[in-house]
């Protein structure tokens, strides 16, 4: 993945990927992460409709949204 102006800025704080919405840090997070194991946390957090059949399909892509989290899971999941 690229970001949307195409730099590549090196290392950078979580604050800051954050707040200038980078795609390569997501990525390498969710890398380090794993994204069958990501997808197992959700389903713990109530979010049960993604499975670990879609980790197979979405890969690293899970961190940049390519599955659809409606933001009433997410309040259930944060609560």
């Amino acid at each position: 993945p690229v970001d949307y102006d195409g730099k590549f800025r090196g290392p950078v704080t979580v604050r800051t990927a954050l707040s200038n919405s980078l795609n390569i840090p997501a990525v390498a997070a969710q890398y380090l992460a794993n994204p069958e194991d990501t997808l197992t946390l959700l389903n713990k957090m109530g979010i049960d409709y993604l499975d670990k059949s879609m980790a197979a399909n979405t890969g690293l892509a899970l961190a940049l949204g390519v599955e659809e989290i409606t933001p009433l899971d997410m309040v259930r999941a944060y609560s």
